[in-house]
Parts: C-alpha cells; structure tokens; sequence
C-alpha cells in the first residue's frame, strides 16, 4: 500500500508541520482545486478531529459509504511495508469502527 503526495500533505497540515505559510496557502488551494485532494483531507480531519474520542461519530452514511468503498477498491493482495503501515493501521481502525457500530 503507498502512501500518496496527498496523505502526506494533509498529515503535515493538520499537525502543523508546513514549513511557511505560503507552503500551506498552496495547499489549501489545491483544496479547492482537486475533489480528490479534498475528499482525502477530509478523511483525515475526520480522524484527526475524532482522534482522542473513543467513541466515534461514524453514523453518517456519507463517511461510512466512502470509506467502505475506498476499503474495498484496493487490492486484497497487497503487501503492506514501510510507510504503508500507517495508512493500512488507519483503514483497519475505520474498517472496525464501521463494523462496531
């Protein structure tokens, strides 16, 4: 599983870790530019803003669609190393809480 430029970017964003403002004012419109760029920030935000809450609002079935969809569409067979491991401890944590609730 690879870790995309976007995961990256909105990882470093939300934690704060842009190097100046003009890095993260070029960010945000490629926000504005590109849905898929956006859509994944949003992923994350999510988890970021739900992160120290046990218990997750994952009830929405917008998220739930797009994040099972997302889950399913990746190869089953993939090996998961290196940076992988984040992104494959993220989608096993939403995939859980998906099926918790």
């Amino acid at each position: 599983m690879k870790i995309s430029k976007e995961d990256i970017e909105s990882a470093r964003s939300l934690s704060g870790e842009m190097k100046s403002n003009q890095e993260q004012s070029m960010f945000e419109v490629k926000l504005l530019l590109d849905d898929e760029a956006n859509d994944t920030y949003k992923d994350y935000k999510f988890l970021w803003d739900c992160y120290p809450n046990p218990s997750l609002p994952l009830k929405s079935d917008k998220y739930k669609k797009r994040l099972k969809a997302k889950i399913e569409t990746e190869p089953q067979s993939k090996v998961v190393y290196g940076g992988g491991k984040l992104k494959a401890l993220l989608y096993a944590v939403i995939l859980g809480l998906i099926l918790r609730s």
